[in-house]
């Protein structure tokens, strides 16, 4: 064999070895959405240690006020957990309040359970939610008594999760506990935590600091150089679900979302994944610069329709789809049907809303109101919801009673604006 060929039978080789490793890619310049993403997403599971709950007048209270079937959180849990083993996606996003209110033991438990994830294959991301750290409403439950239990600060926070998503950061806020990981060569994921924690008044809300715009802006700035998609997942929405949102329900967004909207799309988030209000709802935003943002939000694990989100992203082309716990497994683990219990919960929810300022409605008018209200926050949380008209005939009745309370929220819960919401490709601009 003579040396020229000697050599062209060394490279033939060489590039034998790249293709069956992988490492052999086409010379075609790849663009910034490059690289094919699965992602499973969670949110809201409000998990609570069954160690901390026993049935009685005092948990009933607080399921009650709180809209949330705590009761099914940890059965539920084990089903989804178990159910996203049989699906392909090796990435799981859960977009906040881990917790139900805080209580370490809660936090521990549940970290356990995701420990079981990442051995089984799957690599997991959490951002934590406003119910999650310094929570004052941390307690356990014991037939008709409740008494305090420890919650978490920041740093335990950060030490349970630790290695969800904060042991391999690239890089870290020191304002919040937003980071920034590294998915793949294309992609980076970008957690912001937008819960502001207020021992004074024990209330939480959605904030962004200035020092934390700074940092997002200097790591989306880096992303942009080195030509890396950038995901956000927050637990805040920074995008309206619906029409006047953020005046009928103040603290379901960030503070000055439009503007924090508007900074994220033009700085090249172009997908948001978060929670907080319980709804499989997403909604298209357009910055005044013309960038687009896309706010996927995932419903509530103890909240109809009891489901999570699949994403495939290819490219510019988001593929989302909308799984829901199979119902046999549901009605199983509780020993009833959680969809029944959760539109009788969210009925007496209502009743009791309709009964406090600012709609103080006597007995019999909030219990002929709240069955309207309660169906149309479930028709939100389930989301492609469509008119209603039995949203129109309470709104004439309340008028006709000379009922003063706004209640026009109720029309926009059923306007879904767009795009769909639970089966639908979402096209992302091309860079």
């Amino acid at each position: 064999m003579g040396k020229r060929q000697q050599i062209l039978f060394l490279v033939s080789i060489i590039c034998t070895s790249l293709v069956a490793g992988g490492f052999f890619h086409s010379c075609r310049k790849e663009s910034k959405t490059s690289g094919h993403l699965r992602l499973i997403v969670f949110s809201d599971i409000h998990y609570l240690a069954p160690g901390l709950m026993t049935k009685g007048k005092t948990f009933d209270r607080y399921q009650i006020a709180s809209g949330r079937l705590a009761e099914a959180s940890a059965p539920l849990w084990r089903i989804a957990s178990s159910q996203i083993l049989n699906y392909p996606e090796d990435i799981v996003l859960i977009c906040g309040d881990l917790s139900n209110n805080g209580e370490k033991q809660s936090h521990v438990e549940f970290a356990q359970s995701l420990r079981e994830l990442e051995r089984a294959g799957k690599r997991v991301f959490v951002v934590p939610g406003n119910n999650d750290i310094q929570n004052p409403r941390a307690e356990a439950y014991r037939g008709d008594t409740l008494f305090p239990v420890p919650t978490v600060n920041k740093s335990e926070f950060v030490s349970i999760y630790a290695e969800f998503g904060y042991a391999e950061a690239i890089a870290r806020d020191s304002s919040s506990l937003s980071y920034v990981t590294r998915i793949n060569r294309h992609n980076w994921l970008i957690v912001l935590d937008l819960s502001q924690y207020d021992p004074a008044t024990k209330l939480t809300k959605g904030v962004v600091k200035q020092e934390t715009v700074d940092w997002i802006a200097q790591q989306l700035d880096k992303a942009r150089k080195q030509k890396i998609r950038v995901i956000g997942m927050s637990h805040y929405g920074v995008v309206e679900h619906f029409d006047k949102q953020k005046n009928f329900f103040p603290t379901s967004l960030v503070e000055d979302h439009r503007s924090f909207a508007n900074f994220l799309a033009d700085k090249g988030v172009n997908i948001l994944f978060t929670g907080h209000f319980h709804a499989m709802d997403i909604t298209r935003f357009t910055s005044l610069n013309r960038n687009e943002l896309f706010e996927v939000e995932t419903g509530a694990m103890i909240a109809s329709p009891f489901g999570f989100r699949r994403i495939d992203i290819e490219g510019s082309k988001v593929s989302v789809f909308t799984e829901k716990l199979p119902e046999d497994q549901r009605i199983s683990s509780i020993e009833n049907n959680p969809d029944s219990l959760y539109h009788k919960l969210m009925i007496k929810t209502c009743v009791s809303l309709l009964r406090r300022p600012p709609y103080s409605f006597n007995e019999l008018l909030s219990e002929l109101t709240a069955p309207v209200v309660a169906g149309a926050m479930i028709a939100h949380y389930k989301g492609d919801e469509k008119p209603n008209p039995s949203v129109e005939a309470i709104i004439r009745m309340l008028k006709s009673l000379n009922v003063k309370t706004d209640m026009e929220y109720l029309h926009s819960l059923y306007l879904d604006l767009p795009p769909g919401d639970n089966r639908v490709i979402l096209e992302l601009p091309e860079e």
